[in-house]
């Protein structure tokens, strides 16, 4: 149930965005905007702001592709530990992942740490996408009047 509804929510932010992109599309020649149309939603509205003015939209993008990039980069360790331990079980025989991981707490504290910082910084790359699109968006969209 919770796999489903993240893909629907998921799919359905990917159609509001093509929407959007849509509608900014059509308002932007019509407003006689010399502003070029640009396939990606953000990429547009980044383009917009650099003609009505102001940094807000931009900032916010920003800040939520670096929450996004560590938090990948945060996870890459606790994904390598568990590739190897892995290869490990496969490979040496006798080795027990389980029992080795048991006898080494620090590992556990360690990618629980790991883990806790990736959903912390997920929940920040959210907040600042609802940020972006429901204060900054409108902002834009209010500086440019469309």
């Amino acid at each position: 149930m919770s796999s489903m509804h993240h893909m629907a929510s998921t799919t359905l932010g990917t159609l509001q965005l093509a929407e959007e992109l849509r509608k900014l599309h059509l308002a932007i020649p019509a407003k006689g905007l010399p502003v070029q149309l640009r396939d990606d939603f953000y990429e547009q509205c980044i383009a917009l702001e650099e003609h009505v003015g102001g940094e807000g939209f931009r900032k916010t993008y920003k800040r939520s592709r670096m929450f996004n990039m560590l938090s990948g980069v945060v996870a890459l360790p606790v994904l390598l530990a568990v590739i190897v331990l892995i290869i490990l079980r496969y490979t040496v025989s006798g080795f027990d992942p389980a029992a080795w991981v048991m006898d080494n707490l620090w590992v556990v504290a360690l990618s629980a740490a790991l883990i806790i910082d990736v959903l912390v910084m997920s929940f920040m790359q959210k907040a600042t996408l609802r940020l972006l699109m429901n204060v900054e968006y409108p902002a834009l969209l209010g500086r440019a009047e469309l």
